[in-house]
């Protein structure tokens, strides 16, 4: 059976994410679109850092690397606004910091070549910490935490591990479309 919890608002999913990462002794999977070194990805960043699980991935949409704080990073304006640069910096050194840290992180979706394939985003949000995952619509950088948006909690073996089946086949280079149907449950998922 899978416990729902509805969390309505970035600090409200926050500290509740932020204690079952730190309780995560297997598996911490964290997936998102956006995934900024400003201070709200900070915080996430340090919290997977200092989790115990062994196992730790972070996966991120390819949208990251040309879209900072809603921005595009290689426009002339984003070339030459200083902040812009600076945040586009602070995001590379974060997860350079979780790769140093002993995370594994991974880029998902490529833009391809001459951005052809910018439309076709992967908008999941998933975390994955032992057997609670949370779902929905919160990316993890400021801007995306000052919008009134929610996530999910969803906790149980047979719901966390499907959502960790789901990363693990992303993070391998090999997302698939899904549906599955549990008694209390139906979850779905687009490659």
């Amino acid at each position: 059976m899978t416990e729902f919890e509805l969390l309505v608002g970035a600090d409200v999913f926050w500290a509740r994410a932020a204690g079952d990462i730190h309780r995560a002794r297997r598996r911490l999977y964290v997936q998102a679109m956006t995934f900024e070194g400003d201070i709200a990805g900070g915080k996430v960043a340090a919290a997977i850092t200092a989790s115990p699980a062994v196992d730790r991935r972070v996966l991120v949409d390819d949208y990251s690397r040309f879209t900072v704080s809603d921005r595009s990073v290689h426009s002339l304006s984003g070339r030459l606004d200083p902040k812009l640069r600076e945040e586009v910096r602070a995001t590379d050194a974060m997860f350079r910091g979780l790769i140093r840290a002993g995370g594994r992180v991974r880029l998902t979706n490529p833009i391809g070549p001459l951005m052809a394939n910018y439309p076709a985003r992967n908008h999941k949000k998933l975390i994955v910490a032992d057997d609670v995952a949370y779902i929905g619509g919160i990316n993890f950088s400021d801007h995306n935490f000052a919008w009134h948006d929610f996530m999910l909690r969803l906790e149980g073996d047979a719901t966390a591990a499907l959502l960790a089946a789901d990363f693990e086949a992303t993070f391998a280079g090999a997302p698939r479309a899904w549906r599955h149907d549990m008694d209390d449950l139906s979850l779905l998922s687009l490659d």
